[in-house]
């Protein structure tokens, strides 16, 4: 059965609306790069281990309690967006890659190299 391209093209937006939208988690996409990002938008997940990096780093003394509170909380967030990724990987792009054998394209996405 070949697809017509509208639905490839659909497909290949629906792969990259899940992926960007676990990526919004991680890091601030919308970023310009000027001096006023952190003021308009939030840090997101990466910004604010890097932040809290840096706190612990410039101390004398042990991380506190509340930054280990901080870790933890950050930490099962990161485990949660990378179980959404694994799942866009394992299912997404499996179903992506059919999609365009459908369409008798050939080539595909490579999720990971073979185990």
């Amino acid at each position: 059965m070949t697809r017509p391209a509208s639905q490839l093209q659909a497909a290949a937006k629906e792969l990259d609306d899940k992926i960007v939208g676990i990526e919004s988690h991680l890091f601030n996409l919308t970023a310009t790069g000027r001096g006023q990002d952190m003021l308009r938008t939030p840090n997101e997940l990466v910004e604010k281990l890097s932040h809290l990096a840096d706190v612990v780093s410039l101390a004398d003394f042990p991380p506190t309690d509340q930054a280990l509170e901080v870790l933890a909380m950050l930490t099962k967030q990161a485990r949660g967006y990378q179980d959404q990724m694994t799942q866009v990987v394992d299912t997404g792009i499996a179903a992506f890659n059919r999609a365009l054998r459908d369409g008798g394209m050939s080539g595909g996405i490579i999720a990971a190299p073979p185990k």
